[in-house]
């Protein structure tokens, strides 16, 4: 047994360390390169999607809040909570990517309302119940989950807010590209989620302290993504999302079950006696 318990924490151990190189050597270049015909601001727009936007909804108000955006990557979400009048750190495993982020936010103009910290997100140099708001997308799939929820429930001011988007593994169109076109490194440090994964991150906020929902976003509306990826265009991928959207939405109406085919989620925590400010 103690043979089969040391396996499994290098195992674990090792994918933590693989996941840090990943990210420490797969940086966006046209990020890291703003000299290179990069546009922020329709990056920015790029950036803010339907989930990324019902989330700042969820998290409103954000002007004088401090957020923390957990693997906050190159900084564009930190920019748009900056701009919306929040106080944002940026926490990240990887300090290159901390870098390249502290340069597009300086380039924003919004470096003086943004911390950088360099942490795991399992171990959050944190106090209990000091952050008011946080935020995730596409982050808790790479990180040891129990611990990583404990910690941010842990973290989170009584009074506080949460909001983290994560992929699912069922949607049929997202995995096909999984198979054909995603990196190989994903599949060796990635961990969607599903039912019971998402159950895992719920039941560390407490039922009796903490209301908790999941909305499930973006079935067809996945084809909207060459749009926003492939092609960078702003105004005609927020056209095609908005009426993928309507149609998932009468999917998931229609045909309850077609719901599990979602391709993000969207976790919502808030507290039991919630008291906005």
């Amino acid at each position: 047994m103690m043979a089969r318990l040391t396996t499994n924490r290098r195992t674990r151990e090792s994918r933590w360390e693989r996941n840090r190189r990943h990210w420490e050597e797969n940086l966006d270049a046209q990020n890291l390169d703003r000299e290179a015909n990069v546009d922020l601001e329709r990056d920015l727009q790029l950036y803010a999607t339907a989930d990324f936007q019902e989330a700042c909804r969820f998290l409103f108000p954000l002007a004088g809040h401090t957020i923390l955006d957990l693997g906050g990557g190159l900084g564009l979400s930190a920019i748009l909570f900056a701009r919306a009048g929040a106080h944002v750190i940026v926490a990240d495993l990887s300090l290159p990517r901390l870098r390249a982020a502290h340069k597009l936010i300086e380039e924003a103009g919004v470096a003086d309302r943004v911390t950088f910290i360099q942490c795991s997100a399992d171990a959050l140099p944190f106090a209990t119940g000091s952050l008011e708001r946080q935020f995730t997308k596409s982050v808790l799939i790479h990180t040891p989950l129990k611990d990583t929820a404990a910690e941010l429930e842990r973290t989170l001011s009584p009074q506080g807010l949460a909001c983290f988007i994560e992929p699912f593994d069922a949607n049929p169109f997202a995995n096909l590209y999984r198979r054909l076109a995603a990196p190989d490194a994903w599949k060796d440090i990635t961990q969607y989620f599903n039912r019971p994964v998402a159950r895992t991150l719920m039941s560390a906020f407490p039922a009796d302290r903490w209301r908790r929902s999941l909305r499930m976003m973006y079935f067809f509306a996945f084809f909207a993504t060459p749009l926003n990826y492939l092609l960078h265009l702003p105004g005609a991928y927020r056209i095609a999302e908005s009426l993928l959207l309507k149609l998932d939405s009468l999917c998931f109406t229609v045909v309850p079950a077609t719901e599990r085919f979602g391709w993000f989620g969207l976790f919502k925590i808030s507290p039991r006696d919630r008291r906005r400010k």
